[in-house]
């Protein structure tokens, strides 16, 4: 039983922490795009594939340091889309609960007044969306889309 709820733990929360992660996401790539045009106007694709040669140290750094951010800023672009492509298989009802729970971030009973629904039902869908999204995002296999149980 422990080796079943430690396994439904880490899909669970490695799916909610992408759920919660999103808005942040976004922020960190706008901002990684706003550094990218401020800070590195002149290091350019060019200077990238001049390499090493005749490039003074200082130059090399600031091509190096705009390959790192436009590194960083495809990873937090791909994973953005992955998260909000999960999110498109989902409902209508289920995408406003989901924006209701993982975004404001307000209370279970808020968001159950505001649906009408109990806190039986509100876990049992907040679940089942959970679980919808991990197998999305391939935190659990696909041979559980049909389940409604562990």
């Amino acid at each position: 039983m422990a080796v079943l709820e430690n396994r439904k733990n880490d899909w669970y929360g490695r799916t909610e922490k992408e759920l919660y992660a999103l808005p942040r996401l976004k922020i960190r790539l706008e901002n990684l795009l706003s550094l990218l045009a401020e800070l590195y106007p002149n290091a350019t694709r060019e200077l990238v594939a001049v390499g090493g040669g005749g490039l003074s140290d200082s130059t090399q750094t600031c091509v190096q340091r705009r390959q790192e951010l436009e590194e960083e800023a495809r990873a937090v672009r791909e994973r953005i889309a992955r998260i909000e492509k999960s999110i498109e298989t989902l409902l209508p009802e289920e995408k406003e609960l989901l924006t209701l729970i993982y975004h404001p971030g307000q209370y279970w009973f808020v968001t159950c007044r505001q649906l009408g629904l109990s806190k039986s039902a509100y876990y049992r869908q907040k679940n089942a969306i959970v679980k919808k999204i991990a197998i999305c995002l391939g935190f659990l296999p696909s041979d559980n889309l049909g389940k409604n149980r562990e």
